[in-house]
């Protein structure tokens, strides 16, 4: 089991001791959403990264709702979505510091060169995204990044 879902149920059931039905009922709704997500994926184990896939799209729909409710001037329910999306950020990690322009260009040039260097081929889109994923996954905007990808490469002449 991952150690971010037993924190999550660790949560819930402290929620429940207290009495806090709304907070134990959203944490109950989450680990169900989680467990039952990997149980379909093949029965496999809950990782810390299906956790944070469930948390972050319950924080953003909590957030969407909030901003409805304050559009419409529910102000109780409004409240109780801003506590909700304030419940599941809790959880989740706090955000890795993005890349800047030139250093996303950087790293884009080191995976390309290295990927030449390799094989001696001009590297795939995909390939270079891949890499750039497994290196700063979370530091940057992967529309830019993909920009950056396809300019550098675009500019390369082909390898034979």
């Amino acid at each position: 089991m991952s150690t971010l879902l037993q924190t999550i149920k660790d949560a819930q059931l402290v929620a429940r001791k207290a009495r806090d039905q709304v907070t134990a009922l959203s944490l109950t709704t989450l680990i169900g959403e989680i467990t039952t997500k990997a149980k379909s994926d093949g029965d496999r184990a809950v990782t810390d990264k299906d956790c944070i896939k469930a948390l972050t799209t319950f924080r953003d729909n909590a957030f969407a709702n909030a901003k409805l409710f304050d559009e419409r001037g529910d102000h109780a329910d409004f409240e109780a979505a801003r506590v909700e999306t304030i419940l599941y950020e809790g959880f989740l990690p706090a955000p890795k510091a993005q890349l800047s322009p030139d250093a996303l260009n950087r790293c884009v040039r080191s995976i390309i060169a290295n990927r030449i260097a390799s094989d001696g081929t001009k590297p795939k889109m995909g390939v270079v995204i891949s890499d750039l994923k497994m290196l700063h996954e979370g530091q940057y905007d992967g529309k830019v990044a993909a920009g950056v990808v396809k300019a550098e490469l675009d500019a390369m002449p082909e390898i034979m």
